[in-house]
């Protein structure tokens, strides 16, 4: 048990968890992170379907009615596999039309009418009332639970749970003017209470299941034997299970609240970020609504097997672990997976319904009573109070109704909410559907609902008297509110379903056919309806229209969005709304752009007033006159008349073109987000070449001081290097440069030690002495001992000087042929960004010698032994200077491979013919090996387990040959076991392309 202190301090910790966790999504939600608009947190965030009524109300439920509760997920889990073709509609809808709310959707579907949204937003409101009731009833049932010896009074808890609930909404839900706007930091802590009630749930199905019992089998077979035929629980018992009609309408009623619950509505609709997010919800939320319902048939034999009383099973999930565990941890776990799934409902619910109650109820009455008109810029602080004062009508509401039941509560919820069905479904797919028939449906529905089971709740709990409940209005039998026009032997709410549907839907059927439409109201039909593919009918063409003054009207449009918005707010949304619209601020405009420009002043302000008060707000302000709205029907007709077609076939046509701009925007929407992320790839990889190139410069200018062709050559290296370019290519660039760079270093590092021993100042010597003697020259030379060594020191000077003339002459070429080669290697690598690269004839055993000769310094200056074995092999047709990249840096990771071997260094360079149709070139060193788990690793880019290295060598080498149609293997046994690579080529490739060319 808890004391009131230690409880308080789990939730505060809770509480703040939650805050972080919200703060965290909004602040990463500004700065574009993309997890915050996962398909995950979509998926997850809908199961705020899973309240109290889950977490303690299915468990009592099982004790009663068997698998009845499973229903009420069942339903769900059939109607979500339609949600592709309505959910999706109703998401493209949201975005076109700024919907805020379910009432708000209804509203606007029917032409904007503020009738029907009073009506849906009055019965929404009376049948959401109970079911906030049932979340507050259970959180004070289980507070009082697991702290039984300090409780706090009911009132008192009620007050606390109001303050704290309201607080969070407003916090995480309305902040924000616009609820069309996403909430990332509500759908993060709905999120997280949607995993803390399912680890909580979970948690006590495994305690009872595994460790008061040993598995389902002993459960069942315990409840078989001592319960079964005691109890007046039969589960299985076909006499005794719900009937099948309580089944169906359990079904029926759960599948339209998992979308007309203002709460599922709000977080499937309005907080859809990206509609292919439902397609991971079709799947994801099923596995959910399954695993938070596993343990309730165990739990529920549990608790009764142990004698635990059924009237007290919907305390099951929390007594269980209570009173047979060990410890607080479980406990605590279960309290706060109960608690979160009351609280994530009061938040959304009050959250989606408060908005409803601003848009639909209190800014129309404030439209008529111009003495609060300056209210309507207060609209976020209404929403406030009508959140407060919702969660308090549902605390008064389960204090009146005591004795309900959780499960009963819910579905007098779920009854009111599926009056919706008709008039939404209806306006999705049928034309017919009008205001007229929407609200005699509605309010059909409506007023069958309240009196055959909204009223009979009342008068049950003693609250209402019970006289027509028993005998019916004046005492005619056949209106009793249970058994209505005889109807009976029924479960109430099987009752008041048939019964509240045969009059919704009969009612707006029959008053809809009827009826007429408006030509406005059919338009907005025709704009749900074909929501998927609809679009604007057409644009300002060629055609002369009438003007009107722009100034005059900006003023009328600014002077009613100062009713709404503060002045410099207002002026932001007016101008937002003209660039939406394609609109330049000028004396004239046309009445075609006027009425554009009205269009998108009506969608923002139904984001932040609701549809119905928007489209009544501009009317009043008659912002488009008689006169202008004439003059505009008849250029759209001269339209039709110029086009020779009918509007049908011209809807028809637009339909298709719009599909497909849809289409092309959805892939320019992508292909941005990766060049985006392409551009960042960029900079990070040219920070890195320009760091390489800085390095290159500073190890090219310590050499300049060598000989005039040596300065000639390190120029040209300097300006081979700055041409490796600055993205990705530059990359494998740089890195076959360097291949080669090591080369000529070699050679410049020779050249340089010839230059430092040469014998060339010996012969200025030679040529002072004779100076010095040039008086007596001839007898210096024959007599002098000094005079006669000269000729034959002459002589081995000049053959000393022709040997080191030869050899700097032939380091030289070494270092032009290098030269040459990265020259090469960048021409190649530029030329391949626009072909395939300069395919040649080539003979394999030619590439491999230059290879090889290029890396031959490097070799000899670290002792290693390099061993060929070459077959003859044909030619083929590649990309030579490709192939020569790749064998050089092969040879040269060899020689890295084999530097540091204390024992023989050992490199064996193979060429041969494998099968009739692949030359194989194959690099084998004793060196380092390579670690099994690298070898999957090394031709990925970046990947290097030098401490110098970069990881482009492997990875652009492996690409050259893939694109020259083979393939580049590594093989090796382990560490300190040597390492193979092999360049397989196809003889063939390259030829077949050419031919075809």
């Amino acid at each position: 048990m808890f004391s009131i202190t230690s409880l308080s301090v789990i939730l505060a910790t809770y509480f703040l968890i939650l805050f972080i966790l919200g703060q965290i999504a909004e602040k990463h939600s500004r700065q574009g992170a993309n997890w915050t608009r996962s398909s995950w947190l979509y998926a997850l965030s809908l199961s705020v379907y899973c309240t109290t009524w889950t977490y303690y109300g299915s468990v009592g439920s099982a004790t009663t009615n068997g698998m009845l509760f499973f229903g009420i997920y069942l339903g769900p889990m059939l109607c979500i596999l339609l949600w592709w073709i309505i959910l999706r509609k109703l998401v493209r809808i949201k975005n076109s039309h700024k919907i805020t709310s379910l009432a708000d959707f209804v509203s606007a579907r029917y032409n904007k009418s503020i009738g029907v949204g009073v009506i849906a937003t009055l019965l929404v409101l009376l049948g959401i009332i109970p079911y906030i009731g049932l979340q507050i009833r259970a959180i004070i049932t289980t507070v009082n639970l697991i702290t039984p010896h300090e409780s706090l009074s009911e009132d008192s808890l009620g007050f606390l749970i109001i303050i704290s609930m309201t607080f969070f909404t407003i916090i995480f839900g309305l902040r924000k003017l616009d609820p069309t706007e996403r909430h990332p930091g509500m759908m993060m802590t709905i999120t997280a209470e949607g995993i803390l009630k399912l680890i909580g749930f979970v948690a006590a199905g495994l305690f009872v299941t595994y460790s008061m019992f040993n598995g389902f089998e002993d459960i069942f077979t315990q409840f078989s034997k001592t319960i079964e035929n005691q109890h007046p629980l039969h589960f299985f018992d076909r006499e005794t299970a719900p009937d099948t009609l309580l089944w169906m309408t359990y079904m029926i009623l759960a599948g339209s609240a998992i979308l007309f619950l203002p709460r599922q509505f709000h977080v499937a609709v309005i907080e859809n970020s990206n509609e292919k997010h439902i397609a991971t919800a079709m799947w994801a939320f099923p596995i959910y609504l399954f695993l938070i319902n596993l343990f309730v048939i165990p739990i529920a034999f549990g608790g009764l097997i142990i004698g635990e009383s059924a009237t007290t099973a919907e305390s099951f999930v929390l007594t269980l672990p209570l009173k047979y565990g060990e410890g607080v941890l479980l406990p605590s776990l279960v309290f706060i997976g109960g608690f979160s799934a009351g609280a994530g409902m009061i938040m959304i619910e009050s959250m989606a319904v408060s908005t409803m109650i601003s848009n639909n109820l209190i800014l129309p009455t404030l439209g008529r009573l111009h003495r609060f008109g300056f209210l309507k810029k207060n609209v976020l602080p209404l929403r406030w109070v009508s959140a407060f004062l919702l969660i308090t009508a549902g605390f008064v509401y389960q204090k009146a109704n005591q004795g309900s039941a959780l499960i009963s509560m819910g579905m007098i919820s779920f009854a009111a909410v599926i009056q919706f069905a008709p008039v939404v479904l209806g306006g999705l797919f049928w034309t017919r559907g009008n205001r007229k028939g929407a609200i005699a449906g509605l309010l059909g529905g409506s007023m069958i609902w309240l009196y055959t089971l909204y009223l009979p709740v009342f008068m049950k709990s003693g609250t209402v008297s019970d006289t027509i409940l028993k005998e019916g209005p004046f005492g005619i039998n056949l209106l009793k509110p249970e058994s209505l026009f005889g109807l009976s032997g029924l479960h109430p709410l099987t009752h008041a379903m048939i019964w509240s549907m045969i009059i919704n839907i009969g009612l707006y059927i029959i008053i809809s056919v009827l009826t007429s439409q408006c030509a406005e109201e059919e338009q907005i039909a025709e704009q749900f309806i074909h929501a998927v593919s609809n679009a604007e009918l057409f644009k300002q063409g060629s055609h002369s229209i009438a003007e009107t003054d722009f100034f005059d009207k900006s003023q009328q449009i600014l002077n009613l969005l100062y009713d709404y918005y503060p002045k410099e707010r207002a002026q932001k949304v007016f101008d937002q709304c003209l660039a939406n619209a394609h609109i330049k601020a000028t004396e004239k405009i046309t009445i075609a752009e006027l009425s554009e420009l009205y269009n998108e002043i009506e969608r923002h302000l139904s984001g932040a007033i609701g549809a119905a008060s928007a489209h009544m707000a501009l009317k009043e302000k008659s912002i488009i006159t008689a006169s202008e709205q004439k003059s505009l029907s008849e250029f759209y007709a001269d339209m039709l008349a110029d086009m020779k077609i009918s509007p049908t076939e011209l809807k028809q046509k637009i339909d298709f073109h719009k599909e497909r701009e849809s289409i092309l925007q959805n892939q320019a929407i992508e292909l941005e987000r990766k060049l985006k992320e392409r551009d960042e790839e960029n900079k990070q990889k040219t920070l890195q070449v320009y760091e390489a190139n800085k390095m290159l410069t500073l190890e090219i200018e310590e050499r300049q001081k060598i000989q005039k062709e040596s300065e000639e050559l390190h120029k040209q290296l300097l300006g081979t290097a700055k041409q490796a370019g600055m993205a990705e290519m530059a990359n494998s660039v740089l890195h076959n440069v360097g291949n080669v760079l090591n080369s000529v270093n070699t050679s410049l590092s020779l050249v340089k030690d010839k230059m430092k021993s040469t014998k060339v100042d010996k012969l200025a010597q030679v040529s002072q002495i004779l100076d010095n003697q040039k008086e007596e020259l001839g007898r210096f030379i024959t007599e002098d001992p000094r005079g006669q060594a000269i000729p034959s020191y002459i002589k081995q000077l000049s053959k000393v000087l022709t040997e080191e003339k030869d050899q700097l002459s032939r380091e030289i070429n070494y270092l032009q042929e290098n030269v040459n080669h990265i020259k090469s290697i960048i021409s190649v690598q530029q030329t391949q960004a626009k072909s395939l690269g300069v395919i040649e004839d080539v003979k394999p055993i030619d590439v491999l010698e230059d290879a090889i000769k290029i890396n031959t310094r490097s070799i000899q200056n670290h002792h290693i032994e390099l061993v060929k074995n070459i077959t003859p092999t044909p030619s083929l047709l590649c990309d030579k200077h490709k192939l020569l990249q790749v064998l050089v840096n092969l040879i040269s990771n060899a020689k890295d491979a084999v530097s540091n071997l204390p024992g023989k260094r050992l490199i064996q360079a193979h060429l041969y013919l494998d099968g009739h149709d692949t030359v194989v070139f194959e690099i084998v060193d004793n060196g380092v090996g390579i670690p099994k788990e690298n070898l999957d690793k090394i031709f990925r880019h970046g990947f290097t387990t030098k401490q110098s290295g970069h990881g482009f060598g492997l990875h652009s080498g492996a690409l050259a040959v893939e694109e020259m149609g083979g393939k580049l293997i590594a093989l090796s046994d382990g560490e300190n076991k040597g390492a193979r690579f092999q360049i397989r080529l196809p003889l063939t490739p390259f030829e077949r392309t050419i031919e075809t060319k």
